[in-house]
């Protein structure tokens, strides 16, 4: 009996792609590379011991956070055009600068 439900099984896999519950796709690659039980990817470096963690822990001060930010703000201040609405906006602050 139960013969005869594999083998129907395995046409109604091949039929309408269904597998049961925690079945095994068997995708039928060619080679020895990649066995039916292997997995896909590469080795990482990864480490159980927690090397990494401390740089997660230790938080930026204030003063390197501004080291981050500034250059960004700088790059963009001097990429940006003449009318966007922060140099408006900043024209407005600065009346008394003639230059917007």
């Amino acid at each position: 009996m139960e013969t005869e439900a594999k083998e129907g099984h395995q046409s109604y896999i091949h039929s309408h792609n269904a597998y049961f519950v925690s079945e095994q796709v068997d995708r039928k690659y060619k080679g020895s590379r990649y066995g039916k039980d292997g997995r896909f990817g590469v080795p990482i470096p990864l480490h159980n011991d927690g090397r990494s963690v401390s740089k997660s822990l230790h938080w930026l001060c204030d003063t390197q956070k501004l080291a981050l930010i500034l250059p960004y703000i700088y790059s963009k201040h001097s990429t940006s055009h003449r009318s966007s609405p922060f140099n408006v906006t900043q024209c407005i602050a600065n009346s008394h600068d003639i230059k917007c």
